[in-house]
């Protein structure tokens, strides 16, 4: 199935390089398994689209899925970064989540 994106610029004759892939984010800990949280490790990669329902009803804890609109000629992360701020101490630490691929279609350049 191929996203389409419909604005102005939108040609039906072109191919385009966008496409929908299922990313997981394995040994997810659980304090990031909150909607907000996956989309916004998710928009790393590209558009988040929607969690799975295993997500949603988090019966699988450890890893979290995601459909997520991707551009197929960018470089995909293995990991995305995150700065973890306590205001109370006033110290800053950076998590490294890593980013598992699942379903990625394959794009000839």
């Amino acid at each position: 199935m191929r996203p389409l994106i419909y604005d102005d610029k939108f040609n039906v004759d072109a191919e385009t390089t966008q496409a929908m892939a299922c990313i997981s984010f394995p040994d997810l800990k659980p304090t990031f398994f909150v909607k907000e949280s996956i989309f916004s490790l998710a928009h790393a990669i590209g558009k988040p689209l929607h969690l799975d329902s295993v997500t949603i009803n988090k019966t699988r804890p450890n890893c979290a899925r995601v459909k997520v609109q991707v551009d197929l000629l960018v470089d995909l992360p293995k990991f995305v970064e995150l700065e973890i701020v306590n205001e109370a101490a006033e110290t800053s630490r950076i998590e490294k989540v890593k980013v598992q691929y699942d379903m990625l279609p394959k794009y000839c350049k």
